[in-house]
């Protein structure tokens, strides 16, 4: 059973971002991914301000089973404003009405084959929906896998760093994925669909991911 993130923890994350969060007020967000590491720091954290900010926002989680994450996480059962829809990203039907924002942060992990083709499949299935959803902004959550190998010379990668995966090698699907995932957001801005923004996060610690990870 997956346990609460700490208090402390969320209180933080009101603290650094509480002004930021204001502006979801009443918003209906659409995310996939949520059932990962990640996409659960975005349901707690967005629940925690929900409800201690007062937005009376709604969060629509794509989940291929709902079920399943549930009674891993039981205290995220029953939350207000927040709904599950099964569902594949690449395949799910579009939940009714508007939204006026789409995080897409699912991935499906397998073959370096079916790593690139499946994900690639879903944003281009995603960003879809946001457009029909005619949501403003999108939030592709991509990866720093985008960069490639880092250079040994190199101590940090900046944003504007040209590097990239080898295309040639099978452990690249990953990084490669990601930056098409990236290509196709430019695209879809770039003929009037909502307008992408991407992240590109990395390295991890912290509560709810084991430490081997």
């Amino acid at each position: 059973m997956i346990q609460p993130l700490p208090l402390n923890e969320l209180e933080q994350v009101l603290d650094l971002a509480g002004p930021d969060l204001s502006t979801f007020r009443e918003a209906r967000i659409f995310l996939t991914g949520g059932t990962g590491f990640f996409g659960r720091w975005l349901i707690e954290s967005w629940d925690f301000a929900n409800t201690h900010l007062q937005l009376r926002g709604e969060l629509h989680i794509l989940s291929r089973n709902p079920e399943k994450f549930l009674s891993a996480c039981p205290h995220l059962n029953g939350l207000e404003g927040v709904h599950f829809h099964p569902g594949d990203q690449a395949s799910f039907n579009f939940p009714g009405g508007d939204f006026d924002f789409v995080v897409h942060g699912a991935v499906m992990h397998g073959s370096p084959h079916q790593t690139f083709l499946s994900n690639v499949e879903g944003v281009r299935h995603v960003l879809a929906f946001a457009q029909a959803a005619r949501a403003s902004r999108f939030l592709m959550i991509s990866s720093g896998a985008v960069y490639g190998t880092q250079p040994l010379g190199l101590d940090r990668l900046p944003e504007a760093y040209l590097g990239g995966s080898d295309p040639l090698e099978a452990s690249s699907a990953y990084g490669l994925m990601k930056s098409a995932s990236e290509f196709l957001c430019g695209e879809a801005t770039r003929s009037g669909g909502p307008a992408c923004v991407i992240a590109r996060p990395f390295a991890f610690v912290g509560p709810g991911l084991p430490l081997d990870r």
